[in-house]
């Protein structure tokens, strides 16, 4: 009987001690597929090396604006720099004046990597949604929809992008 216990203690502070190596070693065993995800599509889009690129963006939420927007942005050096052709979700296009009138700037649009922290954010936050998908060759994110709070009334928020285009 001591014996069983001394071994069973022993297991107990292997285990333990496994633990935690891979928590401070960042061992993926300990993170959500979500979080496994966004590692392996920040990877992959930090590989391609993209510092100047132009995509087609959109975001959609309550507050954001009576209507989705889409537009053409453009990103240097992981800032959105200008936005053009903007869209409702129908292709119908948005006039400037509307824009300034919903208060839309450049700095309501992100880069990939501004996408990236969003999502990381999200995770970080325990929100109660968040679905991503990434481009399976260059890993930015194609979708995301994010809900802090499924019993909250409009909190939610969806982000789409399109057409990514390195700039030489």
């Amino acid at each position: 009987m001591i014996n069983s216990a001394i071994n069973l203690r022993h297991l107990l502070y292997r285990s333990a001690a496994i633990a935690l190596v891979a928590a401070a070693t960042g061992c993926s065993i300990f993170k959500s597929e979500t979080e496994n995800d966004l590692d392996a599509a920040m990877a992959q889009w930090e590989a391609n090396g993209y510092d100047r690129y132009s995509m087609r963006y959109g975001f959609s939420c309550f507050f954001c604006a009576p209507t989705g927007i889409e537009a053409t942005v453009l990103v240097e050096a992981d800032a959105v720099v200008v936005y053009s052709d903007a869209t409702d979700w129908q292709g119908e296009p948005i006039s400037d004046s509307l824009l300034v009138a919903w208060g839309i700037t450049e700095s309501d649009f992100e880069s990939v990597e501004g996408l990236f922290d969003i999502i990381a954010t999200a995770i970080a936050g325990n929100f109660d949604q968040i679905e991503t998908t990434y481009h399976t060759a260059l890993g930015y994110p194609e979708s995301i929809q994010i809900d802090p709070c499924y019993d909250c009334t409009d909190d939610g928020i969806s982000y789409y992008v399109n057409d990514v285009v390195e700039i030489q």
